[in-house]
């Protein structure tokens, strides 16, 4: 999994930039209490980064695969979010 930074948000639209300054446009919409925010930083599977894709995450309490999942981290608090489908 990757860390990157989310730089800015504009409805479902995230931008992410990693520590090597790449930048991903990531349209995501998440299905929990907690929308993460500018400046939290994501832990995120490579195959989510280069697939250009529409992505819904539901929060959850366990990871299983790391390719469907993601971490979020906002003041030391983890959320966790499992890829959902249709």
């Amino acid at each position: 999994m990757r860390k990157v930074i989310i730089k800015g948000i504009n409805n479902y639209d995230y931008i992410l930039v990693d520590q090597n300054n790449n930048i991903y446009n990531k349209n995501m919409e998440f299905y929990s209490k907690y929308k993460p925010k500018v400046n939290d930083i994501m832990y995120v599977s490579e195959q989510i980064l280069k697939e250009t894709n529409l992505y819904a995450f539901k929060e959850v309490q366990n990871i299983d695969n790391d390719d469907e999942y993601i971490k979020i981290i906002n003041d030391n608090k983890e959320y966790l979010f499992q890829r959902v489908y249709g």
